[in-house]
């Protein structure tokens, strides 16, 4: 009898865990140069791939991830994450995306040590829900 109860209770358990985070249907990733703001040729060009998808798959969320710890070099602009998303954002928006799907998402201090650049890097994430 609890074999049978485990096995009703495991699928709900793992329908939860999907509800609370929506699955990623692509990631676009770009970099900016260490200090700046400024998109390169390179990073304007993923976020006009990343803008192509969005209105070509409709998405439900468009989360775009920084990492929120960012100093400057020199130490003197602690906002520069902030600047950086509105930077992407605004390219998003310029490219035809609707700015009420996007979002604002933190890379993690994992993420950015596994990752490339570390904490210069923005990733652009496609959301099912």
């Amino acid at each position: 009898m609890r074999s049978f109860l485990w096995l009703l209770v495991i699928p709900v358990l793992a329908g939860c865990a999907l509800m609370r985070t929506p699955p990623v249907t692509n990631t676009f990733v770009m970099f900016f140069d260490l200090g700046s703001m400024v998109l390169s040729p390179a990073a304007k060009a993923e976020i006009d791939l990343a803008a192509e998808k969005i209105k070509a798959t409709h998405p439900a969320h468009v989360a775009i991830a920084v990492y929120p710890k960012i100093i400057a070099e020199d130490g003197s602009n602690p906002r520069l994450a902030d600047s950086r998303f509105d930077v992407v954002e605004g390219a998003l928006v310029a490219d035809g995306v609707d700015q009420r799907i996007l979002a604002r998402a933190m890379l993690t201090d994992l993420e950015v040590k596994a990752g490339p650049a570390g904490n210069r890097r923005i990733e652009i994430r496609l959301l099912k829900n």
